[in-house]
């Protein structure tokens, strides 16, 4: 089994900055050695969130868990010859977090809910055995903020077009219990990342790198030598 590559999966609400962390990593880290996957087309800077948001209505919202949870399958699978390999959140946050919370909001019906978590939840456990990607996450860099003030920054600088507060409050909740739980039952390593209003400026318009950030590629630096500086 190929357990020897070093899954990390960057991890946090909607709209927190996790594909600007990415590409931040990108520029600190050996390509030889990491492969760093983002999800480019829903890149807020790149695309109007108003599209964006249409993902998360009630006709698409469980098989959107779905589609991502294939991608990082993918990704596992086409890149197990890399040591690092990153991916915006993982099959795991995906059905512990983000599809408990669209239940939550009531984006998916009961039925719905139970049939792409048993799905997930299977698809999990297949690609941790597989022979060619097998081994769980081995860290996980949460970016965490108050959803309120998550939600006013993102609407006061006209980020969204429209966007749903209780989503995003069950989301936060969600990964309140999920990442408790991982702390307490297992061997994963979790870096928290407190995030505010500065940090998201400087993310989203100046371009500089926040020094929460640089503490964590310091630490993934020291952690993992030779494949980030």
């Amino acid at each position: 089994m190929n357990i020897s590559n070093i899954k990390i999966s960057i991890d946090g609400n909607i709209g927190i900055g996790k594909q600007h962390f990415i590409k931040m990593l990108k520029k600190h880290t050996n390509a030889e050695n990491v492969y760093i996957h983002s999800n480019e087309k829903f890149d807020l800077c790149q695309k109007n969130i108003k599209d964006l948001f249409a993902v998360y209505s009630t006709e698409y919202y469980a098989e959107w868990s779905m589609y991502f949870s294939d991608i990082i399958s993918s990704v596992y699978m086409c890149h197990s010859n890399k040591k690092i390999i990153f991916t915006i959140r993982s099959i795991d946050t995906y059905s512990n977090v983000l599809l408990r919370a669209g239940f939550d909001t009531k984006m998916i019906n009961e039925c719905s809910y139970d049939r792409i978590k048993r799905f997930l939840t299977t698809y999990n456990n297949v690609l941790q055995s597989s022979t060619i990607a097998g081994g769980s996450l081995n860290c996980i860099i949460y970016l965490k903020m108050n959803p309120h003030d998550l939600y006013d920054f993102l609407l006061s600088n006209h980020m969204y077009d429209s966007i749903n507060i209780d989503l995003m409050i069950n989301i936060d909740r969600r990964y309140g219990e999920y990442i408790k739980f991982i702390q307490e039952t297992s061997t994963i390593k979790v870096i928290e990342v407190n995030i505010d209003a500065n940090t998201l400026n400087d993310l989203y318009f100046t371009k500089r790198m926040p020094t929460v950030f640089r503490d964590v590629i310091n630490e993934l630096s020291d952690t993992y030598p030779g494949c980030i500086n």
